[in-house]
């Protein structure tokens, strides 16, 4: 999927989100909403952003081993996400739950998303 396409898509789903995140933090009493998920939802259009720009560069360099690079991408933003959900959770004990609730909610979603517009940009079968 071209780069353009990529990101007009990405774009639109973090809108709808954002709607949805919003929504749901004005029914949902204060204490189940992160105070920081709108920078949640841009720190994972950033990381999708840069995760599909080196995918697709390693796609079209070396598209023998875009397995590997995937996977090890994949282990990269695990250890990443787990490092700030740690560091979040061990900083702000009040807000741990729901952060991570909602931390969970998005990694979910935005994976696949990033995981369905890898598998769009590969090779088409006959």
């Amino acid at each position: 999927m071209p780069q353009t396409t990529f990101l007009k898509r990405l774009l639109i789903l973090s809108a709808i989100l954002a709607i949805i995140s919003f929504g749901v933090s004005q029914i949902l009493p204060p204490s189940f909403v992160p105070i920081v998920w709108p920078f949640m939802l841009l720190f994972f259009i950033a990381v999708g952003i840069l995760a599909h720009k080196s995918m697709s560069k390693a796609i079209r360099e070396r598209p023998a081993r875009s397995v590997n690079f995937f996977m090890l991408i994949a282990v990269i933003k695990l250890f990443v996400y787990m490092g700030i959900i740690i560091v979040y959770a061990l900083s702000y004990r009040e807000q741990a739950a729901p952060f991570i609730v909602w931390f969970f909610v998005y990694y979910l979603v935005f994976t696949f998303f990033e995981v369905s517009s890898i598998l769009l940009s590969g090779p088409k079968n006959p």
